[in-house]
């Protein structure tokens, strides 16, 4: 069985699509829809930096530690852009191979970074995407730190050998605090050490440095 539609039952069909405007013809329903999209572009638009890069992360952001044990390196990151310009994500995608300086470049990024939001083919705001990367590199002055009063003491046995095993820093103060272990010397080798008997023999070796600063008049 085939229904034919009216001019009538169309109306009140759209008038039921448009709501509560008052419609009589299919013209009046029809101007009640909402307006159709045109794309106002073949390509979209990607989130471009609305801030200048080159001030997302800063010299004052270096932290001391790494000064001091110059540590530097690359970090690469992909951050997610929010449809209002703002970072709502950061991905590492390359390693400086310090695990806390990649998560410093991705906080200060996060909160300084400032986008011009993607856009559709419609010309709406749209989430989007921004690679790039920071290097870790504290600028040279042409002035080296000046060395802080400190004590060390590393303990050691020198085997027959010449082999080093046990290598234990025992004190560590001022500038010396939190010297790496892999500094101690377990990976060194020396002449044996010979004992009266003129024979190598088993010693253990004990190292001693003190920095001190004394005032002049």
């Amino acid at each position: 069985m085939r229904y034919a539609l009216s001019a009538a039952s169309i109306c009140l069909a759209l008038a039921q699509a448009a709501g509560a405007q008052e419609v009589r013809t299919v013209a009046d329903a029809v101007r009640t829809l909402p307006p159709k999209k045109t794309a106002t572009s073949d390509t979209p638009v990607p989130a471009m930096p609305a801030s200048d890069p080159g001030t997302w992360v800063r010299t004052e952001d270096y932290p001391a530690w790494a000064v001091r044990y110059d540590v530097s390196g690359r970090v690469g990151f992909t951050l997610e852009v929010g449809v209002d310009g703002r970072v709502a994500g950061c991905e590492v995608t390359r390693s400086s191979g310090v695990p806390d300086l990649d998560a410093i470049a991705c906080q200060k990024v996060t909160e300084r970074a400032r986008f011009t939001p993607a856009r559709n083919q419609f010309g709406e705001p749209v989430r989007g995407s921004w690679a790039t990367s920071v290097v870790w590199q504290f600028p040279d002055d042409g002035l080296n730190e000046a060395p802080k009063p400190s004590f060390l003491v590393v303990t050691m046995i020198v085997e027959p050998d010449g082999t080093v095993s046990d290598c234990q820093v025992e004190r560590a103060e001022g500038q010396a605090a939190g010297l790496p272990l892999d500094e101690c010397g377990e990976n060194q080798r020396f002449e044996p050490i010979l004992g009266s008997d003129g024979n190598p023999q088993r010693t253990r070796v004990r190292i001693m440095t003190r920095l001190v600063h004394e005032p002049l008049p």
